[in-house]
């Protein structure tokens, strides 16, 4: 029984003392060996062979990209404005010697440092600067953490602004003045319509005056054409009948032509619809018999003179 116990026991220590000898590193990480307490060997993934109660393994670290949250900063701005920064970092271990013997923590040390870089460079902006100005803050941002963490063995891989955020009573201030600026670009636009429309109409009436001065002007020229065509006929007119006239006989067509139209005029007015009672003059055979005289001069009858 003695001798199976001093089996286990010796199975027990062989178990343990391979267990330290021979060590297998998983993919993702990086672990700092150190021999008799001093810094030996940097190992990664794969089987290592170690020697046992000599080799420790002091520290152990991701390799892969780690993620890590900067909190909620209050900011006082270069206009004396409060705003609150959070912000995302990146970080990959490439220098394991420098991860565990550089830095206590470079996790604390990287949120640490983080919350006064930030602090610091939006206190060198304004309030509406920083609001828009995220990519260089996140340049200056990562380049202040680099030159802080360039012996931690830490490598920033990216920065994220996630919110810049002004305090309450600044976010109302700006709505109110958002607001303001949208109503006095909403009036100029409205303005300015208003003017582009009385000029378009002041436009219109101006061509409308024009167009209208234009007819007159055109029918002022054609009733003038037109009463040079009418003095131009009347004057020939006249002139053919003083032409008639000093002919021998041309005197006696001329007032059977006239009372011809003297005698047509007053048959018009006798059929017109609007003459109940026409009036002649008492001498209208007196005044009639000269053309009557000329008619028979012309060799007409009685009867043909009458129907005329």
């Amino acid at each position: 029984m003695e001798f199976l116990y001093g089996v286990v026991i010796l199975a027990v220590i062989i178990g343990f003392v391979l267990f330290k000898t021979i060590r297998i590193v998983p993919q993702s990480e990086i672990w700092i060996v150190e021999r008799l307490g001093k810094f030996k060997a940097e190992i990664r993934s794969g089987l290592h062979i170690l020697l046992p109660f000599i080799d420790v393994v002091r520290y152990r670290f991701n390799s892969k990209d780690q993620l890590i949250n900067i909190p909620v900063q209050e900011v006082i701005t270069r206009d004396n404005a409060i705003c609150k920064v959070s912000a995302l970092i990146y970080v990959k271990v490439t220098d394991a010697s420098k991860a565990a013997y550089g830095v206590d923590n470079y996790v604390r040390g990287v949120v640490g440092t983080a919350g006064p870089l930030l602090r610091n460079i939006i206190g060198e902006m304004d309030l509406n600067e920083c609001l828009s100005s995220r990519e260089l803050i996140k340049g200056k941002f990562k380049e202040s953490l680099e030159t802080q963490m360039g012996d931690w063995g830490v490598n920033i891989r990216s920065v994220e602004i996630q919110d810049i955020l002004p305090s309450e009573s600044m976010a109302r201030a700006m709505e109110e003045q958002a607001a303001a600026s949208r109503s006095r670009v909403a009036m100029e636009t409205r303005a300015e319509g208003e003017k582009t429309a009385a000029i378009r109409k002041a436009e219109g009436v101006k061509q409308s005056q024009v167009l209208q001065a234009e007819a007159r002007r055109d029918s002022a020229v054609l009733d003038a054409e037109a009463l040079i065509t009418s003095a131009n006929a009347t004057r020939d007119a006249t002139q053919t009948i003083a032409n008639g006239a000093s002919h021998e006989g041309g005197l006696q067509a001329l007032g059977y032509q006239l009372g011809s139209q003297y005698i047509e005029s007053l048959t018009k007015l006798s059929a017109s619809d609007n003459a109940k009672f026409v009036m002649l003059p008492a001498d209208v055979a007196k005044s009639v018999a000269p053309f009557m005289m000329a008619g028979q001069s012309f060799g007409f009858t009685d009867k043909e003179a009458k129907h005329n």
